[in-house]
Formats: structure tokens, sequence, C-alpha cells
């Protein structure tokens, strides 16, 4: 299932460039802060937009009034949970800090899954092995892509995932670098296809691609 969630600021806001802890304290918000800490996997993926009005200023996004928050996950009561308790929250009076301003949701939504090729990453995707960050363009990236599938396919669902014909098809990607908690991180984001069983692709686009997805990473929509 997945979510959109919209907000609205209160007065023009500013955010570092460095954004995505504060979109993890929200999740705290909805969690609770012991609940949030006590999860031994966080089974969803985020993605964030700004709107076309924000613009990058050096080390921080201007001019912010609206934030789109999309949330998914292949627990759909999760993805209701999510949605609920923003609303309780929201009508209780609370208002969500992002950066430099208090932002209001306005509006909640369900996305309906449209699950094809090509997909298009939302959110900059991380792939890693032995502690060094891979794209696409490195030695090493397949092998460390379906180890990730691998390990999150086992956590979330308790089984050995089939991927005898899983592959990942870059048609057009550019690797980036991130900041993220005052550390840069190399990923990389585009179009590209996914092949292989209809449950792994599944999988991958309920739950994300790669990892840290309960940090903002490994959005994909179908363009």
């Amino acid at each position: 299932m997945r979510a959109l969630i919209r907000f609205e600021a209160k007065n023009i806001a500013s955010l570092p460039v460095d954004f995505r802890g504060g979109f993890i304290g929200f999740f705290k918000d909805i969690f609770g802060y012991k609940n949030y800490v006590n999860m031994e996997f966080k089974p969803y993926v985020f993605s964030v937009y700004f709107g076309k009005e924000a613009n990058i200023v050096k080390k921080h996004i201007e001019n912010v009034r609206f934030i789109n928050l999309r949330v998914s996950s292949e627990d759909d009561e999760l993805v209701k949970f999510i949605c609920d308790r923003t609303i309780e929250l929201s009508e209780s009076g609370k208002s969500f800090r992002f950066g430099s301003g208090y932002f209001y949701a306005f509006s909640i939504e369900l996305i309906e899954e449209n699950i094809r090729n090509p997909f298009v990453a939302l959110s900059p995707i991380v792939v890693s092995k032995d502690k060094n960050y891979l794209t696409p363009f490195d030695d090493g990236f397949e092998e460390a892509l379906l180890e990730s599938l691998e390990k999150r396919y086992k956590v979330i669902r308790g089984i050995k995932p089939d991927l005898t014909n899983f592959s990942f098809i870059p048609k057009a990607v550019k690797t980036e670098s991130v900041l993220h908690y005052k550390g840069f991180i190399k990923c990389f984001r585009g179009e590209f296809l996914l092949e292989g069983n209809d449950d792994i692709i599944e999988f991958i686009y309920k739950n994300g691609l790669g990892y840290r997805t309960a940090q903002g990473f490994g959005f994909i929509e179908t363009k």
C-alpha cells in the first residue's frame, strides 16, 4: 500500500540539504520514540518532494511552502497506522517541525499501485558492500544489490527469495553524493528496468530498493 501525505507550512520554511533526519523524527512521533527505537527492522520506504518553487541555496532548501511525503510498504496495516496516526496528531493541533518551519498535514490519500517497467527512483538508491557504496557503474554492484535484496526479503517475509532470474538493467542513471547525518553517501537515481519473477518485483516496488529505505532512500515508482 502507498500513501501520500501533504504538508503545508505555517510560514515559508528553509530546510537543510541534510533533511532526512527531520523526517525520521516525524516517524518517531508517529510510532513513539521507544517503539521506533525498538523496531528491529522498519519495513517501509519513503520519499520527499518539496515542490517546484523550492530551490537550493548553498546548504539549504529555501522557499519551502509544501511537502509531499510518500510512504510505501507491503504491510497495509502499517501504512494505515501511519496515516491514521498523522490524522490523530493533526486533529489534536500538532504541527510537525521540518527545518525552520512548522507544517500541518492537510491532505492524506492512498496512491494507486502500478507495478510495471520501466521504473524511476523518486529518492536516491543506496547499495553497499563491506562498507563501500556502489552504483551500477561499479564492479560488484549487482552482487551487492542481490545481497541486500535477499537480506531484506528474509527479514520481512522470513523466507529466502528466488533470485535466479533477477536482474537490474540501468537505462538512464546517474551517481549522486548525498549529505546524510553530516556525512556523504554515494548513491544513484534515474530510470531502470527490473527483470525477474513478479513476486520479487512487487516486493521491491512496495518495500524499496537497496538499503536505508526507512531513512528516505530507495523509493521507486513506475515511470
